[in-house]
C-alpha cells in the first residue's frame, strides 16, 4: 500500500497588453494505491481545484452590451471551485528498468461556478513514469 497528497498554486503576477490577468489556481489532491502483483497497481484519487475570477477586463469585451449578449465574457463569472475522484492503474514494467505505465480517469463529484461555464467532463489521463 502507497499513498501520496499534493499541493499546488499558480499566483499570476502581472497583466497582460489588454488590461486583465487570469485569477490564481489552487489545487490539492490524495492518493492510495495498492499492489494487484509484482507489476500491477490500482489507485484512487480525491482533488480540489479552486480558480478565482479574472482581475481586470479586455475594453472591448467588457461593455454592458457585450456581457449582456454573451456573459461568458464578464470577468467576475469565470472562478469556481470542483471537487473530482477517480480510479487508475499502474503498469510497472521491469523490462524497462522501473518505468512504468500509468492511467487515471477523474468524475465530478462537485462543481460551483461564478457564472455560466461548461459542464464538467470525464478527464483522462495517461503518463509513462521513470521510477528511480
Amino acid at each position: 500500500m502507497s499513498w501520496g497528497a499534493q499541493v499546488e498554486s499558480l499566483y499570476r503576477t502581472g497583466s497582460n497588453s489588454l488590461g486583465y490577468e487570469l485569477g490564481a489556481v489552487y489545487q490539492a489532491s490524495g492518493w492510495l494505491a495498492g499492489e494487484v502483483g509484482k507489476w500491477l497497481s490500482l489507485s484512487a484519487r480525491l482533488g480540489w481545484k479552486k480558480t478565482q475570477n479574472i482581475r481586470g477586463a479586455d475594453p472591448a469585451l467588457s461593455t454592458p452590451a457585450a456581457t449582456a449578449a454573451t456573459p461568458l465574457n464578464a470577468a467576475d463569472k469565470q472562478g469556481g471551485t470542483r471537487v473530482e475522484m477517480g480510479p487508475g492503474i499502474n503498469f510497472l514494467v521491469p523490462v524497462f528498468g522501473g518505468q512504468r505505465l500509468s492511467f487515471e480517469a477523474l468524475f465530478a463529484l462537485y462543481q460551483s461556478v461564478d457564472g455560466p461555464q461548461l459542464a464538467p467532463g470525464v478527464k483522462f489521463a495517461a503518463a509513462w513514469q521513470w521510477i528511480f
